[in-house]
């Protein structure tokens, strides 16, 4: 007879991932096994990952914004609008 499947909190697995906890730290936790993770709970930890992302660049941007930090702003220009602090001279 195969093992009773054991209730996860999902919402647990899903805050955890938000916090960039890896696949172990997130199985132990819950109390399951990471294979167990990866096979029935791999789009709440995704869900989790792209929510993680997702406060941390609003954090970066009201520091940069609202704060007026100047290095948040030259890091996140360079990350996310491409700018480089290499100058190019070409010669004609």
């Amino acid at each position: 007879m195969a093992r009773p499947i054991k209730p996860v909190d999902e919402k647990l697995v899903e805050s955890l991932a938000a916090y960039n906890c890896s696949m172990s730290e997130i199985a132990a936790t819950a109390g399951v096994d990471v294979r167990t993770l990866q096979r029935r709970y791999a789009a709440v930890i995704e869900k989790g990952r792209e929510r993680g992302k997702t406060s941390l660049k609003k954090a970066m941007f009201d520091k940069a914004i609202k704060d007026g930090n100047v290095v948040m702003m030259i890091w996140l220009s360079k990350q996310m609008l491409g700018y480089t602090d290499k100058r190019e001279d070409t010669i004609t």
